[in-house]
């Protein structure tokens, strides 16, 4: 048949039925990956949760088996190791539904576990379900150490969904994540021995705002006349002078809204959240730490709790309900937050603006650059760059600035031509870039980003 003929055929065809002449398109199959090729896991980093990618979304039910094998480790809870699920017959099922695009599964440091020596296991994908198949990272290794240090990955951050519910810390090193909820805390108390100083929790939107009285139990709700209109995030009219009532955003500690409570005045607390009241608080200090007494506006139901510093930690945290609550890890082991954050704009004079997609970082020995694609592409940056950065130690040295802050009828999205260098606590140097904004769904609150560590 020549070539006129085939497409007066086809085109004869499209009247009756469309694409009658085109193949059927086949789809290849679904490629799954581990999202990270390494872990670890030691007497204090107790969980991992190990993940796999799917290329696309499942196209139907089905299930991944993985095979786990390690050396001088034994399994269950009451020996070094075990999983959630199961592992049986030193195999993992992980079953996965339609629309799915990825799967995991935790595993746990068992109480019995001793390290003496380095120990790993090995997991890999030994079988999927039909029109699947095995990626190239098809391997992941926990290593359980005390000493692991992840060489590269990807992390993708959890502030609980668009709501931001939680406040994420991550520390690169370990490929590790831990979460608290955001209205878990109101004051941080600084553990470090070069002064006294309270901080609030920014990314909780509280406020602190002091008043003429020094006795607390003076203290009642026709002092805060006026403030619930004043004390709120966003404030628009600088003239009400909220700004001095949050926290300078860039960790400056003598510029904090309680910098200032060794004089013995008496501040008004206001949080956000549901069940979660205004409180009048005093704090005094004491030869190792601090003297906390709260209670409701309109009660003399004091509660004191007595703050001692610990130096593993930047700061110590309370709750003005519920007392003394951990929330960051030691200091040595995070190097971002991520979650919301209340910064301070200039809108004809100075307030208080609650951003999401924030990030700060670690105040201890942690410190920042912005690099450029244009100036030096991700992959070209090497420690022979490190001598000529410009380094930013502020808390906010990243702050929104990875990302475009949308507007009326845009939504924010990722700036493409940046990514930032870190330097750790233990001086462990990471670049990260920033992959995506939102989850693979579209969902914010779960930002990703990719790192690489920097070899000396």
């Amino acid at each position: 048949m020549n070539f006129k003929k085939t497409l007066l055929i086809c085109l004869m065809a499209w009247t009756v039925v469309p694409l009658a002449c085109k193949d059927d398109v086949v789809l290849a199959p679904i490629t799954i990956n581990f999202t990270n090729p390494a872990s670890g896991l030691s007497s204090s980093d107790k969980e991992n949760d190990i993940t796999l990618t799917l290329s696309r979304p499942a196209s139907g039910n089905g299930s991944i088996v993985l095979g786990l094998s390690s050396l001088n480790l034994n399994y269950g809870a009451n020996q070094d190791f075990f999983t959630n699920p199961d592992m049986k017959n030193d195999q993992i099922i992980l079953p996965f539904s339609e629309g799915d695009e990825s799967i995991g599964f935790t595993m746990s440091v068992g109480t019995n576990l001793n390290i003496q020596k380095e120990a790993t296991v090995t997991i890999n994908i030994l079988k999927v379900t039909e029109n699947f198949q095995a990626g190239t990272q098809n391997q992941h290794t926990v290593s359980f150490s005390e000493n692991f240090v992840s060489d590269a990955g990807i992390i993708e951050l959890s502030a609980g969904g668009s709501g931001f519910t939680h406040q994420a810390f991550v520390d690169i090193s370990k490929n590790n994540q831990t979460q608290i909820a955001n209205n878990a805390w109101d004051l941080g108390f600084y553990s470090g021995s070069d002064g006294n100083y309270i901080t609030l929790n920014s990314g909780g939107f509280v406020m602190s705002r002091p008043i003429n009285k020094t006795d607390l139990a003076a203290v009642g709700a026709t002092d805060t006349i006026g403030f619930a209109a004043a004390m709120t995030i966003p404030q628009y009219d600088p003239s009400v002078g909220a700004a001095a009532w949050v926290d300078a955003p860039n960790g400056d500690l003598s510029n904090t809204a309680m910098h200032s409570f060794e004089n013995g005045q008496v501040y008004i607390v206001r949080r956000v959240g549901e069940n979660r009241n205004w409180k009048k608080i005093q704090i005094t200090t004491s030869a190792d730490g601090y003297v906390l007494k709260s209670a409701d506006i309109s009660s003399n139901e004091i509660r004191t709790v007595s703050i001692t510093k610990d130096p593993a930690y930047n700061f110590l945290f309370a709750d003005l309900d519920n007392g003394l609550i951990g929330v960051e890890p030691q200091k040595e082991k995070w190097d971002l937050m991520y979650g919301t954050y209340t910064e301070v704009l200039n809108f004809g004079g100075s307030i208080p603006y609650g951003y999401k997609d924030y990030l700060i970082i670690n105040r201890y020995n942690t410190k920042v650059a912005e690099v450029l694609i244009a100036d030096i592409p991700f992959q070209s940056f090497s420690k022979e760059h490190l001598t000529n950065t410009t380094w930013n130690n502020d808390t906010n040295a990243i702050g929104s600035k990875w990302r475009n802050g949308g507007g009326p009828g845009s939504e924010p999205s990722l700036k493409e031509d940046r990514y930032y260098v870190i330097e750790d606590a233990a001086g462990l140097y990471y670049k990260i870039q920033f992959t995506r904004l939102t989850s693979t769904s579209g969902e914010r609150g779960y930002p990703e980003f990719k790192y690489e560590k920097i070899s000396e």
